[in-house]
């Protein structure tokens, strides 16, 4: 079959190194490192081979449909990835469908065709001089730099929309960002100052809890409370407030999450916790979607000392969650839990402005039933503590949705900087007045026997 023992052995083990990615590579398959090793090492026993003998076993590769693939191989490597983006654009989707998936290779081997005889083939058959070339390569750098530089120095070139599409585009940008000020207390993350600054002493009226839906609607949470002239401290670290769980996309969160668990048992002056979170997202152990892929699966999972696996995310969310409030509560402090917003489960800016400038229709919202199935696992979770003295919980969902479905935006304006992340604005739209009269306006100085309970 072979010329050589040489050619044998590298013609059995190329086939394996340069697809085994294909088959056994996932998402949360790390990259560069050593993963990368496979193909590569592939890819130069397959150019090894190419300047040796023939190999027979190879012969097959010298067909010419699969000769002409290599030829475009460059330019279809350049081409294939606008082409998928933008066709995901347009389809207001992170995932393509097999049958949009078919028309972006079509689309990318036609625009690859066209590169490779237009423009690789010319150029490489080009009897210009070096110094030719040089200076037309470097004149069209400058001019795509000086391109660059003109539409960041004119603001994106923001007048090239109208107003209503503009407004439109800036809502993806309308969001909370963590505070500065923040004083750390494990390794870089800390608790940041919100709310009515108090000049005269360090003491805060309540904390802040949560992952990046809590940091969503900090800015409302933090200006409300000055109004009510509350003073109080978030965490800045997006992180659920499940204690003594472990999530696989960021590990760091356990540690810290304890840290500031045993902060606030520490402090006598912080009377109140708020929670909020994406609670749905961690008691399913999915996205809206509900895909449980297993490379999905264990990026979106979370997992605790008494399921290493991940195997029943209900059951971690619920350990976890009840270790958090029970602490809280042990020690005498007010909680307040703040339920899960509606998840969309598609880009609200995106599909709103692809409406306006080029009349692709939305998606429909979520339905209020569909968003009450999605938290209703975690609702029966709450439903533990509802009722409770010292526990306060705020639905959401009326506040968003009406009695068929929930709202996407307002007055045209989207009411998400992306598929479940309130913008700054509908928050404060929302739930101003009733963070002011749910959070602040029910926050009572527990007694002196809660506060030394366990302390």
């Amino acid at each position: 079959i072979c010329s050589s023992p040489f050619s044998a052995i590298t013609a059995i083990l190329e086939p394996a190194f340069l697809h085994s990615p294909v088959f056994c590579y996932c998402p949360s398959t790390p990259s560069p490192v050593w993963p990368a090793l496979a193909p590569c090492l592939g890819a130069a026993m397959l150019i090894a081979l190419g300047h040796g003998k023939p190999v027979r076993a190879l012969s097959f590769m010298q067909w010419s449909p699969l000769v002409f693939v290599g030829k475009i191989s460059y330019s279809l490597y350049l081409v294939h990835w606008p082409v998928a983006v933008f066709t995901q654009y347009l389809s207001n989707t992170a995932t393509l469908t097999y049958s949009m998936a078919i028309l972006v290779i079509a689309i990318s081997v036609a625009c690859a065709i066209f590169s490779w005889r237009f423009i690789e083939q010319p150029f490489r058959s080009s009897t210009a001089s070096t110094y030719k070339i040089l200076g037309y390569s470097g004149g069209t750098m400058t001019l795509v730099a000086a391109l660059a530089i003109g539409i960041a120095s004119f603001d994106s070139w923001k007048f090239r929309l109208p107003s209503e599409q503009q407004a439109i585009v800036d809502a993806a940008n309308d969001r909370a960002e963590t505070p500065s000020n923040c004083t750390p207390l494990w390794m870089e993350f800390g608790l940041c100052p919100i709310g009515a600054i108090n000049r005269e002493t360090s003491n805060y009226d309540f904390i802040l809890m949560g992952d990046s839906h809590a940091l969503s609607i900090s800015t409302e949470i933090s200006d409300s409370a000055r109004l009510a002239g509350k003073s109080g401290l978030m965490m800045n670290m997006i992180c659920p407030p499940l204690s003594g769980v472990f999530r696989l996309i960021e590990p760091r969160c356990t540690d810290f999450t304890e840290a500031v668990l045993s902060e606030v048992l520490r402090r006598t002056d912080v009377k109140t916790v708020i929670l909020h979170a994406r609670w749905a997202y961690y008691e399913s152990g999915t996205d809206i979607d509900g895909k449980k892929e297993t490379e999905k699966y264990n990026l979106l999972l979370v997992r605790d000392a008494l399921d290493k696996t991940g195997s029943n995310p209900h059951q971690i969310f619920e350990r976890g969650f009840r270790r958090t409030i029970e602490q809280l509560l042990d020690s005498g402090r007010n909680v307040i839990i703040i339920e899960g917003v509606p998840e969309v489960g598609w880009n609200v800016p995106n599909a709103l402005i692809l409406k306006e400038r080029w009349g692709i229709e939305p998606p429909a919202p979520p339905s209020i039933e569909a968003v009450r199935a999605r938290q209703s696992g975690a609702r029966s979770v709450f439903d533990q503590f509802r009722g409770h003295p010292r526990v306060h919980l705020i639905d959401p969902i009326p506040a968003m949705c009406g009695n068929y479905e929930c709202r996407v935006a307002l007055e045209g304006i989207p009411a998400y900087y992306d598929g479940d992340h309130l913008t700054k604005s509908a928050a404060k739209s929302l739930f101003r007045e009733i963070f002011i009269k749910e959070i602040y306006g029910n926050m009572q100085k527990p007694s002196q026997e809660q506060m030394t309970m366990k302390q």
